[in-house]
């Protein structure tokens, strides 16, 4: 499958809507976290960047729009995505001062 990366902004609100974003876009296939093959550790991308593998560009972007509105009905208010880019990649070059040991299953 593809991979996708989003970036983007949200209006700032309160209750503020990231953690929760983060949380619901998780369910929907996203990730802030990028698998490092090389150091077998979990990398935390920049703040407003998830990343994700879907069947299509459309696909990904389905999955990001259903993210914003399972964050709306989890803080019962509008979530307003102010900017925001989705788009395949092949290859990633990429660091994080945050990193997960994989868990043992």
């Amino acid at each position: 499958m593809p991979d996708y990366i989003a970036v983007y902004d949200l209006k700032s609100t309160n209750p503020d809507p990231y953690s929760m974003f983060i949380a619901e876009a998780s369910k929907k296939g996203w990730s802030a976290f990028m698998w490092g093959p090389q150091a077998q550790q979990w990398f935390h991308l920049p703040n407003t960047t998830l990343v994700g593998q879907f069947q299509s560009r459309q696909a990904a972007v389905q999955a990001f729009h259903a993210t914003t509105a399972a964050t709306a009905a989890a803080i019962k208010i509008p979530v307003t995505v102010e900017k925001f880019l989705i788009a395949g990649y092949h290859d990633a070059e990429f660091n994080s001062d945050v990193r997960l040991a994989p868990q043992a299953s």
